[in-house]
């Protein structure tokens, strides 16, 4: 329901703003009607943060990225995209006081999607992937996942837990080497 609401080009939805010319945030969805004119209803400024929650959905559902409740400073984030085949693809990308994270994730069809996550130096992420099945995961002969034909350790730590709505892995940025 969400993204049905973030695709709808007619009122209500994020894209009658943007295509009214919208570069900020309004008050109401309504603030300005389809002839360009403003509202008579009260209160509408345009730019005005009550319908904001928007950009946190955009970073923690659909790009994934979430800060960890568990873990203060950005030490550890959750990545747990949503992916919609409406959209195709998401990245986004967070500067934190621990570093830059950045997350990536792409449907190439019904059964396979792409994804790439930048941990910073000494911090942590829990990966959980929807429809993810941690159990079929071809290893190399070390015991390591391999996970599009690459490496998913990548030298570091990665642990797998079996969930019902998919997987879950935690890996680690890189450590200094002394």
């Amino acid at each position: 329901m969400a993204y049905d609401l973030l695709f709808n080009e007619e009122y209500p939805g994020w894209l009658y703003e943007v295509n009214l010319g919208a570069t900020t945030i309004w008050e109401r969805w309504n603030s300005m009607l389809p002839d360009g004119s403003v509202s008579s209803t009260g209160m509408n400024s345009f730019n005005h943060y009550s319908y904001g929650a928007i950009t946190t959905w955009l970073y923690e559902r659909v790009g994934g990225l979430m800060r960890d409740p568990q873990e203060p400073g950005f030490r550890r984030i959750i990545f747990a995209p949503n992916p919609s085949l409406r959209l195709g693809s998401a990245a986004v990308s967070y500067r934190s006081a621990a570093g830059l994270y950045k997350t990536y994730w792409k449907v190439v069809d019904d059964n396979t999607m792409t994804v790439k996550l930048s941990v910073p130096f000494g911090c942590e992420a829990d990966v959980k992937l929807p429809y993810f099945d941690a159990e079929n995961v071809p290893e190399d002969l070390a015991g390591n996942a391999i996970l599009n034909g690459l490496d998913a350790n990548h030298g570091q730590d990665l642990q797998h837990k079996r969930q019902s709505e998919g997987s879950a892995c935690r890996t680690r940025g890189p450590e200094s080497a002394g």
